[in-house]
Order: C-alpha cells, then structure tokens, then sequence
C-alpha cells in the first residue's frame, strides 16, 4: 500500500492502517506500508450478495463468525496473541448505494507493528 488517505472501500487484504481509532464509522483511513508503524492490517474482504443492504444483524453474523476464521487462515498464531483484536468494516446505506458490497475484517493492535501479520 501506498501511504495517504483512502476511501475505506478500497482496503485490500495486506494493507496495513496508521490506526483506526475509535469512530463508530469510517469514510477514510491513512494506509500505509506494512514496514511502517501501524496498529491495523486488513487480513481478508467478505464479498456481499443481493440487491439491497444486508440487515445489522446479517451484518454482525458474517462479521463475527467469518472474519474469526479468516485470521486464523491468515495469521494462525493470532489467536494466541492478546493485544490481536478483531473488528470489521461494513458497507453503511450511503456507500452502499455507491456499490460497496464486501465486509473488510481489520486485525487491530494494542501496540504498533512494523510488520505484517500475515503467515505468522
């Protein structure tokens, strides 16, 4: 990943975030090289099928129950790693509307890494 400010629909597997921080939703995120310090990468992007916004609740099912197991994949000694958390990032109604169709599941961490988190 280049650095700089980007639309958070175009996170892709392998780039690596300054930091989410605490929003309770996201339009854009600084990406940066994984060499980099940062405290998120993004380790797997769930496509979404229909023709209208999945409910909250649909939302929060795939989240939860697959970005769990995609990590796993990706980074499998995650999971024995406490300052690992895992969140995800969903399309809202608006970027929905712009053709947003995949949830982007994020590993954050407590303290920042310069490197990649991927096949460790």
């Amino acid at each position: 990943t280049q650095s700089g400010d980007m639309d958070v629909t175009k996170l892709r597997v392998g780039d690596c975030v300054a930091d989410l921080g605490e929003k309770s939703y996201y339009t854009t995120t600084k990406a940066i090289p994984c060499a980099q310090p940062h405290k998120a990468e993004v380790y797997a992007v769930l496509p979404l099928s229909g023709s209208s916004l999945p409910s909250q609740s649909v939302l929060d099912e795939k989240g939860n129950e697959e970005c769990g197991a995609e990590l796993e994949s990706y980074a499998p000694s995650a999971f024995d790693d406490d300052s690992v958390q895992i969140t995800y990032l969903y399309p809202t109604k608006r970027s929905w509307a712009q053709g947003d169709r995949a949830i982007a599941c994020v590993a954050t961490f407590d303290t920042q890494r310069t490197a990649s988190i991927k096949g460790k």
